[in-house]
């Protein structure tokens, strides 16, 4: 990125920190309530790495945790015939835990992470155009529950 270390770390403080605390604040609100809130995370990958095309539009990635969601999500994703889609790709989720699974797995909280191609993205009103149909397969997955 290009910041003295000083100024990331001013960064991380001014975005990243009140992002996540928000997060944690909605989860803690919605739990308190009685709610089972299911935490969406949302990412982007290149077409292309390392001179390779990445045939997939959308990818599921998940870890050793509880997959059911996914599963579920998978399943109605692969009814589409126009969608290819990545059981762990384009990206296998592996190591520590991320903010979002840190936020997810504690609280008992249902976690999916979906990643989307982005020259599917870059297109005007392209976003409403595929988050639309994402919006409708995540509620027929998690209808499944």
């Amino acid at each position: 990125m290009g910041l003295r270390p000083d100024a990331r770390e001013e960064r991380r403080l001014a975005i990243h920190e009140p992002y996540h605390q928000a997060i944690a604040g909605e989860l803690q609100r919605r739990r308190a309530t009685g709610a089972r809130p299911v935490l969406v995370a949302l990412h982007s990958f290149t077409p292309r790495l390392d001179g390779a095309q990445r045939p997939w539009q959308l990818g599921l990635l998940h870890d050793e945790g509880d997959t059911t969601l996914t599963r579920a999500l998978l399943g109605r994703l692969r009814q589409e015939p126009q969608l290819c889609v990545g059981d762990n790709e384009p990206y296998r989720m592996a190591g520590p835990t991320t903010r979002f699974r840190g936020h997810a797995y504690p609280a008992g909280v249902r976690y999916l992470e979906v990643e989307f191609r982005q020259d599917l993205l870059r297109r005007s009103g392209a976003r409403e155009a595929v988050g639309a149909p994402v919006r409708g397969w995540l509620r027929d997955a998690m209808a499944l529950l």
